[in-house]
């Protein structure tokens, strides 16, 4: 069953690569005629960016979020200097955004109005009290690309350092894994609605993880084995 689906989609990829490819030799744009506009190109800005960023979004106004948060300098920390950058393509100009805690290493999503949710952070750099590894942060904000501004939403009820984020297919965020406060592993997953958190009422334990389907409502399915995380759609 899964290799026909691979090979049906490889035959739909096919049929529109074809496809643009007749359009493009129609308007005359040749692969050899249209040069970068065909097969891209790498140019330097003019204004090298402002901000090391850790995280990168294209927003839905064609802009791009760089989010530095500390850019893993403890120094910055120390100060609390945490940054972000929204960068413009078409004018090479750098806006600077007030960024109100570490978002270094936070995991971020769209949501489906066009925001980014980003969640967990840095609340202190290796040490003896977290366990020689990053501690996490429960904050959460979303970036509105419009006023290009932070807003605070509730804080995750678990902190979390290097999480992972994606969005299920009814518009919620599906967050886990990280580290929390204490520099150790969280081993429970949580779900943002655009206003409150939930957690599962029981978690499956780490063997049962590693065989269990994890099922979102109108989603795909997300299943685990080990360090992977998958997904694909049921029949």
């Amino acid at each position: 069953m899964l290799r026909q689906v691979c090979v049906s989609r490889a035959r739909r990829v096919a049929a529109v690569a074809t496809g643009v490819l007749v359009s493009l030799v129609a308007l005359g744009l040749t692969p050899t005629a249209a040069g970068a506009a065909a097969d891209g190109s790498w140019t330097v800005t003019a204004t090298p960016s402002d901000v090391r960023a850790v995280h990168v979004a294209l927003l839905r106004t064609g802009k791009v979020l760089l989010i530095a948060g500390s850019g893993n300098n403890r120094d910055n920390f120390a100060a609390g200097s945490f940054t972000t950058s929204v960068w413009d393509p078409a004018t090479g100009n750098l806006k600077s955004v007030p960024t109100p805690w570490d978002a270094f290493c936070a995991g971020h999503a769209f949501m489906a109005d066009g925001r980014l949710l980003v969640v967990g952070g840095t609340t202190a750099y290796p040490g003896a009290a977290t366990n020689s590894n990053n501690a996490g942060s429960k904050q959460a904000y979303v970036f509105d690309p419009i006023t290009e501004t932070y807003q605070r939403v509730a804080d995750a009820h678990l902190a979390r350092w290097y999480p992972t984020v994606t969005e299920l297919g009814d518009g919620r965020q599906f967050v886990l894994a990280g580290l929390d406060e204490a520099g150790h592993r969280t081993t429970q997953s949580e779900i943002f609605d655009g206003s409150t958190w939930t957690m599962p009422t029981a978690r499956p334990t780490w063997r049962d993880s590693v065989r269990r389907r994890l099922r979102t409502t109108s989603s795909p399915e997300i299943g685990f084995r080990w360090n992977t995380w998958w997904a694909w759609r049921s029949r």
